[in-house]
């Protein structure tokens, strides 16, 4: 079941894994919308992992810098334990 952010984020501290197995590609729209899901979770003290995603796509996000704010990780069990 998915949550509104704000909700899901109240807890301070909170690991976010976004599972990015079904996208090919994220377009300006999801870039933005991932932004701001980072810069939320950050002032919450929290942590955003990304997961399963294509190498081009991962490529891209470390290019944009999303690796300052966010880690990439292999699979969601290496996500939800950030290791």
């Amino acid at each position: 079941k998915s949550l509104p952010l704000a909700t899901s984020a109240s807890k301070r501290g909170s690991r976010f894994v976004i599972n990015l197995e079904p996208c090919k590609i994220v377009n300006s729209m999801g870039v933005s919308c991932l932004i701001e899901v980072i810069e939320t979770v950050k002032d919450l003290k929290g942590s955003v992992g990304f997961c399963n995603m294509a190498p081009t796509m991962a490529k891209i996000f470390k290019i944009m810098g999303f690796l300052q704010a966010s880690s990439i990780y292999e699979n969601e069990a290496e996500a939800l334990v950030g290791k």
